[in-house]
């Protein structure tokens, strides 16, 4: 956040419009943008989970639900070629998993029923900067952020077993949070409505498709070892969890003009 500060403070300072109010006094104006936005996103897992998932835990769903992301943009609107701006970005992610395993135990018949839930929310707060072409009414752009995430991971199973001793046991197999290192590339057009007056308070519609990458580093499946025969030794090391998300945004944008001379 020191350095948004200081990108906020320096851009003021160095790049605002100059406009003559009359002869003796002149009007400092710096115009931002504020866009809001969401849309459709998928996550991708990392392979060593999605391997000891199915080999060792048995699951058999892999494919996570994920809620439309919120995106919030606060750019500064000084250069025809370059934007910085700050983004904050909110999605949840959940996997429901439900299955069944029979086996033998002292010459009887065991039916262990499980079903998993993980939830995943992720908070993600970015400072990018905009690379944007000629000015039209249709205007492209693409743009880099890195920041920081910070996430929020439950995992529940419940077991049901008719075992005498059963090893698998119901209750909070992972809940923690974490941060993490993140790195966004994004790509988006602008269409800007008509405008009626010098200060038009309603910009225009955004798309935007992006690409978030997550170093997110979790000890998932510390808790669960001993419950599972012949789980890896390196189960107590953390591991990648949901390093990937995609994003199809759109949404739209607010003009914000600031008269810097009444500051």
């Amino acid at each position: 956040m020191t350095i948004a500060i200081i990108v906020v403070i320096l851009s003021t300072t160095l790049y605002c419009s100059i406009s003559d109010s009359d002869s003796t006094k002149r009007a400092y104006t710096m115009k931002s943008i504020l866009q809001i936005m969401t849309g459709f996103s998928f996550v991708s897992q990392s392979q060593e989970f999605t391997e000891d998932y199915i080999k060792f835990v048995n699951g058999v769903n892999t494919n996570y639900k994920v809620s439309p992301a919120l995106t919030i943009y606060y750019k500064l609107d000084f250069s025809k070629k370059l934007r910085p701006c700050i983004l904050f970005d909110y999605s949840t992610a959940s996997l429901n998993d439900d299955y069944t395993q029979n086996y033998q135990q002292f010459g009887k018949t065991i039916s262990r029923s499980i079903a998993e839930q993980i939830n995943v929310s992720t908070n993600t707060t970015l400072i990018c900067l905009e690379f944007l072409s000629v000015p039209s009414p249709y205007r492209s752009l693409a743009g880099i952020g890195v920041g920081l995430s910070y996430s929020s991971i439950s995992w529940i199973e419940t077991v049901t077993s008719n075992a005498d001793f059963e090893k698998r046991k119901s209750g909070q197999a992972f809940d923690d949070d974490n941060y993490s290192l993140a790195l966004r590339l994004y790509a988006g057009i602008d269409l800007e409505f008509d405008s009626k007056s010098e200060r038009q308070f309603l910009g225009g519609l955004h798309f935007e498709g992006s690409l978030l990458w997550l170093n997110r580093m979790v000890p998932i499946y510390k808790n669960i070892r001993d419950q599972i025969s012949n789980s890896p030794d390196n189960w107590s090391n953390k591991i990648l969890f949901l390093p990937f998300y995609i994003n199809l945004n759109f949404g739209i944008s607010f003009n914000l003009y600031h008269d810097l001379n009444k500051i």
